[in-house]
């Protein structure tokens, strides 16, 4: 089992800096900012002064009305007619004057917007271009961020299922082997130092061949705290997997079948019909319920756990049903199932 432990480790270590090879460094494009279109001012919007303006005039007429008539009283003859000329030519004299000032101010607005209105045009034609290019990269963007989030939860995965592996040769790093050693200490330079378990060695069968009546409840709650322990340790997508594999074991121990057929379905759910690498958490588990070396020269190994009888034997009695219940009900109610 050792090398298959190793094996399990490369691969995935192999998995991972593959994953982190494909993964693309890319940030999102910044929007380009859309000009502001200038506004006409209030002489632009009313168009070009027209000279006859006739309440202009006549505010001239009347404003130069009296000075003419006091001049004519004090220099001249007042006479009627001559004065309105004199008043009239004035007031549109003035109304001239006026007229050219507010055409050359028109004039000079006039030519300021037709430069901003050109500026915002060329800025607005670049605007356009540079829109489009942001869309074609955004969408390019979105792409490569779609890919970069799975392939970032992949390597999530791998990760925690490494930190989990580590978990399990910390617990039993008394006993390792050479590669099993090795493996373990590179996984303390690179991660943070995993707290293991001290187990005892011992048989499988030896342990868990006590019956249901000599099973007290106190050594039936140190196995549960045990896998308890365990199962919160593990990554997430192996926490699922068990505790689903637990909940298929529940269902066996309800059912009709007499204890042999149990036996067989339960050890069939939990390792028969398991991967090596699921083999390795379940395996992990049963050795941790039970206190036991789950792998290593001087343990009993995983591989071992397929041949052994009291394992799957106290999953059909009583005690065996209260501690698959507890640990499924901890963990449905801490995730809040």
């Amino acid at each position: 089992m050792t090398n298959e432990i190793t094996d399990i480790v490369e691969d995935l270590k192999a998995n991972l800096k593959s994953i982190e090879d494909k993964i693309v460094f890319n940030h999102s494009p910044i929007k380009p900012k859309k000009p502001y279109e200038p506004k006409k001012s209030k002489t632009l919007q009313e168009g070009k002064p027209i000279f006859f303006q006739l309440n202009g005039i006549t505010l001239n007429a009347v404003v130069w009305l009296l000075p003419v008539i006091y001049f004519q009283f004090v220099f001249l003859e007042i006479i009627f007619l001559q004065t309105i000329i004199i008043v009239i030519t004035l007031a549109l004299t003035t109304r001239l004057f006026i007229h050219l000032r507010e055409t050359e101010e028109f004039d000079k607005k006039s030519i300021a917007y037709n430069s901003s209105l050109r500026q915002y045009q060329d800025k607005l034609q670049t605007y356009t271009s540079e829109k489009n290019k942001y869309d074609k990269d955004l969408k390019e963007y979105q792409i490569i961020k779609k890919q970069n989030d799975v392939l970032k939860r992949e390597k999530a995965e791998i990760e925690d299922e490494l930190n989990s592996i580590y978990r399990i040769l910390g617990a039993n790093k008394s006993n390792l082997s050479e590669k099993e050693k090795r493996i373990y200490f590179e996984s303390l330079i690179n991660r943070k130092p995993i707290i293991g378990r001290v187990n005892r060695g011992g048989s499988y069968d030896s342990f868990f061949e006590s019956t249901n009546s000599k099973t007290n409840d106190s050594e039936l709650n140190k196995r549960i705290k045990k896998g308890i322990e365990f199962i919160s340790k593990l990554s997430s997508k192996q926490r699922e997997k068990i505790l689903h594999l637990l909940k298929k074991v529940q269902i066996v121990q309800n059912s009709n079948l007499n204890k042999s057929e149990k036996t067989i379905e339960i050890k069939r759910i939990l390792w028969t019909d398991q991967s090596s690498l699921s083999k390795l958490f379940i395996g992990g588990l049963l050795g941790t319920i039970g206190g036991l070396m789950v792998f290593g020269t001087g343990g009993i190994g995983i591989a071992g756990l397929g041949g052994a009888v009291g394992v799957w034997g106290f999953l059909t009695g009583t005690a065996g049903g209260v501690l698959i219940s507890s640990l499924i009900q901890n963990f449905e109610k801490r995730d809040g199932k």
